[in-house]
């Protein structure tokens, strides 16, 4: 930065500024000529932030290059930030995104906000975007990146959560890059806590599947140099004006999963339960039974065991970037951007005969031009497009059984038993092309450092989400499967369509002053304004219910009525304490939207009357007419024709139409000390409040009676409150959210070959819903909500809520070696020590209860048990992954009544690992180098265990087995009516680890 002014000497300092950095720079004119220079002590970056109110957290170049990363994912650096916690109950798919997913302050996964130099990557459902391994590559690429996490600026929009935001590295007029290999292998790896191989196959003796994993690619930049032209210097030299970088990395994977699944044991396959008059086994019934493996683990004693298999995870990925940067002069650049980035995956699902085949390619564009008019007015004119497409396909199986006419098998669930056959909602695939428009002017005026700017986001949704065409059969219990008697088989008619090309349009505006009110007060003042339209769909295939008493879906625009009122305040301050610039006190608030999105509603519109027609099948009865299942008389109804879905117990999949705004109010206060020599200390009140949030649930239960003690009673003859239809899955507003925090922080930079950063967090995240899909968002959550019409119900810990976090870093220099020359400086000098220190408390979960027991009509929403008085949660001696709660604390309701037992009430397995890393750097010349790499990914060999699970979709279920009579009595139960009520004997078992064993990875890089 260079200053001057007639009368004065010339005042000169060097800034190092970095990604979303707002940097005072002093600077001191002295009389005299104004050919005298006097240069300024810098900036070096890292220091107190006094004049910016925004939490935020940077990761620079060394520590993206240095850390030991797993699997080379960037995305874990994030975690390193106080107010960051992996989302661990989280689960990765088609259906939510496989990104890792982190929750920032409080906010839901999917509220957070990815740009790559300043273009907004999210992935197709606008979560963390990740290859088909669920990887955010780059680590090559990336210079550096910054994380905001509360009460930033009004520059940002179309996010609730926290704000990631990264560059690339660009071209310099010396060329210089690398090329580098990693390699992992089962021979370096310990064997996971799960691993069972009987030393056959893919499974080596030692007990743990094979594993070969190589990462590999290459960098290079510098300046264009052209060796053609016109003219009599033929040729381009662009030195100082046209730079390229340019890089790729490919991983090749294989992997052997071990999986833990519970089938039938032997006897049950006789027909023998244990306390039960043995069972003659339907001959309809046993070419399901052989889709289940025999056992090969413990026995529950209830008729089920375990059965431990291994797939195979195969996986590749080539991740490509090409970036070009052009000086028109000193005041005015443009630069290039183009990444994309394929990868596959055969991905493990319960069973090694049914997996899933994901596939996706990520291709992201950005042109920017920057002109400076004068010292004091900039303009950044930006275009980015960014394209994502997810799928998730279903290999064909070599089964005989179908579930529906002229289609491959589908799924099978039954109670205690893990689900088999194929993924009932696959295949799938998504086209998510994201056009972006930007144009910001900064403008300084005297105190006043403006921003203005404006946004439009052009979005091309098209997909193809198929649910259910291959059929779902039901079986409420294993001694039901036995019998053949049917749950109920769910499918589509066969003239569903499931296409889709949607066309959504996002405007935004904003102005952005921070106003140096005193020397020492900077208040940050900010207003951002939002909007969406409704979408539109290519071929008029839009439909909704828009009140849940209409007795038909309305067909045509629009989806759904958007609120326009999306203005957002954001103020904050920044005061240097002391004046010194080592003391800073800062504080903000702020409201951010969440707009109506693709990830909103993917659900409705992909799977809405009158173009889909999904339905269930029962089992005909006198009160229950054709269509229906000719079970009667040995009669097998499978395979069932598409047909008789249409119109029989309609599933219709809504939106509510008319919307109101969905904001997050963030708050935060927080100290910044300079505790000693580049060393920041941190300390924050960080929090936020959620209204309006979106949910989902079958909003069509029955109509409840209201007692005298004002408790709801469902009795037998209650109808639903939309008798056209049966479940009514809607996606609603009205959910909430809260979050407090302490935020702790000490961080330094590199100084005396020593560099490290702590955070700390204690935190607690309230919800009564912790994401807008179903099912498949999180491993511990109920699969939809308890009472659409009662809320409060559910309020709980949030699903992603962890207590207690606390994450370290660190990279040391090694002192041998200096001063040394010949081979003794090679072997001595440039050794370098690095580590990651992870500490964290589990996430919550529930118990439920499958079926209807409460009798609203509705077995899509959760139902759950009573809590016995008295009784704790935790069994003698503590939870361990055969037993993690105490099964005899829950007891069933009365039919009729809902449970009294809470959502997320049991604290899962808390989570720690120490990740490490080697480097030595042996030095060719100046300017070469190779570096030598040794990492430990869980160096201590902990046995991170997930939740228990013991249901198709990651729940902890307890059973209700019907028509328990004196022939079939309730074991281990508790009877209730015609009912019994029993946890299955996989209940409270955990059957996986989150993150693998003890693994070594090995690198060698060549730099220049």
């Amino acid at each position: 930065l260079r200053a001057e002014h007639q009368g004065f000497k010339t005042s000169f300092t060097r800034l190092t500024l970095t990604v979303a950095e707002v940097v005072t720079a002093n600077l001191t004119m002295e009389v005299g000529d104004i050919t005298e220079l006097v240069t300024v002590q810098g900036n070096i970056g890292g220091e107190v932030e006094t004049t910016g109110s925004t939490m935020s957290g940077l990761v620079d170049e060394k520590k993206i290059r240095d850390l030991p990363l797993n699997g080379r994912d960037m995305a874990q650096l994030i975690l390193l930030q106080p107010g960051v916690v992996n989302s661990r109950s989280s689960v990765q798919s088609s259906n939510t995104g496989r990104g890792t997913r982190f929750s920032v302050a409080g906010a839901r996964p999917s509220q957070n906000l990815f740009q790559l130099d300043g273009t907004n990557i999210n992935d197709a459902l606008n979560n963390t975007p990740g290859s088909a391994q669920g990887l955010l590559v780059g680590v090559e690429t990336v210079k550096e990146f910054r994380v905001l996490t509360n009460t930033y600026s009004a520059e940002y929009g179309r996010s609730t959560g926290g704000v990631f935001l990264a560059v690339t590295k660009s071209g310099t007029n010396d060329f210089h890059g690398s090329a580098f290999e990693f390699l992992r292998n089962d021979n370096l790896d310990a064997r996971n806590f799960f691993d069972r191989c009987p030393g056959t196959g893919n499974c080596k003796a030692k007990g743990r599947p094979e594993f070969r994993r190589n990462q590999f690619g290459f960098t290079i930049g510098g300046p264009v140099i052209l060796p053609f032209g016109e003219g009599e210097n033929a040729g381009y030299n662009g030195r100082n004006k046209t730079f390229f970088f340019g890089s790729y990395e490919g991983l090749r994977e294989f992997k052997g999963i071990s999986t833990v699944s519970i089938v039938p044991d032997n006897n049950a396959r006789l027909g023998i339960l244990p306390g039960q008059t043995p069972i003659v086994v339907d001959a309809r019934s046993k070419p399901i039974i052989d889709l289940f493996p025999g056992p090969n683990g413990r026995t529950f004693g209830d008729g089920t065991a375990e059965f431990t298999g291994t797939t195979d995870r195969i996986s590749n990925d080539d991740f490509f970037t090409i970036r070009i940067d052009h000086n028109f002069s000193n005041s005015h650049s443009m630069f290039g951007r183009y990444l994309r980035d394929k990868s596959d995956q055969v991905l493990p699902r319960n069973f090694p005969e049914f997996p899933n085949l994901a596939v996706n390619t990520k291709q992201v564009v950005t042109i920017e031009d920057r002109k400076a008019f004068s010292p004091t007015i900039l303009n950044e004119a930006r275009f980015g497009f960014n394209r994502a497409t997810p799928a998730e396909l279903v290999p064909q199986t070599n089964r005989s059984l179908k579930l529906i006419v002229g289609k491959d098998l589908g799924e099978v669930t039954v109670g205690g038993l893990t689900a088999v056959g194929t993924d009932r909602t696959n295949p799938k695939l998504f086209f998510l092309d994201d056009y972006q428009f930007t144009d910001t002017i900064s403008i300084v005026r005297g105190d006043h450092s403006f921003r203005i700017g404006g946004v439009f986001e052009r979005f091309i949704y098209d997909g193809d989400s198929e649910s259910r065409t291959r059929g779902q059969l039901r079986f409420s219990s294993l001694a039901n499967l036995l019998r053949f008697s049917i749950q109920d088989l769910q499918g589509a008619s066969s003239d569903s369509i499931f296409v889709r090309n949607y066309r959504q349009s996002l405007f935004g505006a904003f102005i952005q002053d921070d106003f140096k009110a005193t020397k020492r007060l900077t208040l940050n003042l900010g207003l951002r304004y939002e909007t969406v339209t409704s979408p539109t769909e290519a071929n008029g295939r839009i439909s909704n219910l828009r009140k849940i008493t209409d007795p038909a879906v309305t067909v045509g625009y629009p989806l759904f009525n958007p609120s326009h009122q999306g203005f957002a305040p954001r103020v904050g301050f920044a005061y240097d304490v002391f004046g010194d610039s080592k003391t800073a006190l800062r504080g903000g608030f702020g409201m951010f939207y969440e707009q109506p999105l693709f990830n909103i509603f993917r659900n409705p519109i992909f799977r809405a009357l009158p173009f889909v027609n999904r339905g269930r099948l029962r089992p005909c009865s006198s009160s229950n007419p054709p269509p229906c299942l000719v079970v009667a008389g040995g009669n097998n109804p499978l395979p069932a024709d598409s047909s008789l879905f249409k119109g029989v117990d309609q599933v219709s999949e809504t939106m509510q139409f008319n919307l109101r705004p969905t904001y997050v109010m963030q708050y935060n206060i927080n100290l910044q000390r300079e505790v000693f020599k580049k060393a920041i200390l941190l300390v924050a009140y960080v929090g936020s409040r959620g209204v309006n949030l979106f949910g989902q649930g079958d909003t069509n239960t029955a109509i409840p009676t209201i007692l005298a003690d004002g408790r709801q009673f469902f009795p037998p003859n209650a109808t639903r409150r939309n008798t056209a239809f049966d479940t009514i899955r809607t996606v609603f507003q009205g959910f909430s959210s809260n979050y407090n925090s302490l935020n702790l922080g000490l961080s330094r930079r590199l100084s005396d070959a020593l560099q490290f950063q702590i955070s700390y967090t204690y935190g607690k995240a309230i919800d009564n819903r912790s994401g807008t899909s179903g099912r498949q968002e999180y491993s511990n959550g109920q699969a939809r909500t308890f009472d659409p019409y009662n809320l409060k119900l559910d309020r709980a810990r949030a699903d992603f809520d962890v207590r207690h976090s606390f994450v370290a870093n660190a990279s040391y220099e090694l002192p041998f070696g200096k001063g040394r020359t010949g081979a003794a400086r090679q072997f001595l000098a440039s050794w370098q020590l690095n580590t990651i220190i992870t500490i964290s408390s589990g996430v919550p979960f529930g118990v439920i209860v499958d079926g209807d027991p409460d009798g609203d009509k509705s077995d899509d929403n959760a139902q759950r048990p009573n809590l016995v008085p008295g009784i704790t949660l935790s069994p003698s001696g503590g939870g361990t992954p055969n037993l993690w709660f105490n099964l005899s604390a829950f007891a069933p309701p009365a039919f009729g009544f809902r449970g009294t037992s809470g959502r997320n009430i049991i604290d899962g397995p808390n989570y720690r690992t120490v990740d490490f890393s080697v480097v030595k750097t042996f030095r060719i010349d100046e300017k070469r180098s190779v570096q030598f790499r040794a990492e430990v990914f869980n160096l201590l060999n902990r046995a991170n265990f997930d939740l228990p699970s013991n249901s198709e979709d990651g729940e902890q279920v307890f059973s209700f087995v019907t028509n328990a009579t004196s022939s079939t009595p309730c074991i281990a139960g508790t009877r209730v009516g015609s009912n019994c009520f029993t946890a299955t004997g996989s209940a409270g078992s955990i059957f996986s680890t989150i993150g693998d064993a003890r693994e070594i990875q090995f690198g060698l890089k060549f730099i220049f």
